[in-house]
């Protein structure tokens, strides 16, 4: 690949290093994603073994509540990589395969400005309950940007998963110099 008269040499290493550094964004992710499963299983334990008790633990539902959107979209990206997400398949399948792809184009398309713009409103939200020092109505007052913060990274994290697929969709059927 040349650009002018100097051939582009780094292309593929830059590529590589991309792979790898959005490969690992998608595996922190899942990490991230786990580690919220995980801390609504202590959470809920936690509550069960104080009813034993007769005690009880404030605020332990919320918090779980906060752990599962998290964990939700925490792990969207990764789902994404792993094509792991419910798609539903009906015309697509059935669709020839020049349009398999238009309407592949499509979907990754229209994803990725819903997932834009999600991003974009949560960060709004999240800038507001900081600006304001929002907290949660619950025992336990929490600010209110620290849960809404998993909701901008992960989505943030799933726009930059569906741009990496329509990337690797239009790259995949670009046909090569030379052939």
């Amino acid at each position: 690949m040349t650009i002018g008269r100097r051939p582009l040499k780094a292309w593929p290493r830059v590529g590589r290093a991309l792979r790898v550094t959005l490969d690992r964004l998608y595996a922190l992710s899942l990490v991230a994603s786990a580690i919220s499963l995980l801390a609504i299983a202590g959470l809920v334990l936690a509550g069960m073994v104080a009813r034993w008790f007769d005690m009880v633990l404030p605020s332990v539902d919320q918090l779980a509540g906060y752990c599962v959107a998290a964990s939700i979209f925490l792990g969207l990206p990764a789902a994404m990589q792993a094509n792991a997400h419910i798609r539903v398949t009906l015309f697509i399948d059935r669709a020839p395969p020049f349009l398999r792809q238009a309407l592949e184009f499509l979907v990754l398309v229209i994803g990725l400005i819903v997932m834009l713009l999600l991003s974009q409103y949560a960060a709004a939200m999240v800038m507001m309950s900081w600006r304001y020092h929002l907290v949660s109505s619950g025992l336990l007052p929490v600010p209110l940007w620290v849960p809404q913060s998993t909701l901008v990274a992960g989505s943030a994290m799933l726009s930059i998963a569906l741009l990496d697929r329509l990337f690797s969709l239009l790259v995949a059927h670009v046909p090569k110099s030379g052939s």
